[in-house]
């Protein structure tokens, strides 16, 4: 059980720039737990996985993606989120 994480690089969005930055290294993260749809405070996300005592939401994107009141929340919580575009 785990999942890897890609690069998260960001790259300058001016024409003629080729600057970029990496921001956050690939990873694997290995899975202590996994549950599906647990609520967390007032939302449900459609994955809860613990690795590394940390906690992590991830959000599979069928039909759509998180919502903007939806990324409030989790922004406001400081908890690590990854989406997962089907």
């Amino acid at each position: 059980m785990e999942v890897r994480l890609p690069a998260l690089i960001w790259k300058n969005p001016l024409p003629r720039s080729d600057q970029s930055k990496l921001l956050h290294k690939q990873q694997v993260i290995k899975l202590e737990s996994v549950v599906l749809e647990q609520r967390v405070d007032d939302f449900i996300p459609d994955i809860v996985v613990i690795a590394d005592d940390t906690t992590y939401l991830v959000e599979v994107a069928v039909t759509h993606f998180i919502d903007e009141v939806k990324l409030k929340k989790i922004i406001s919580r400081k908890i690590p989120t990854f989406e997962i575009d089907v």
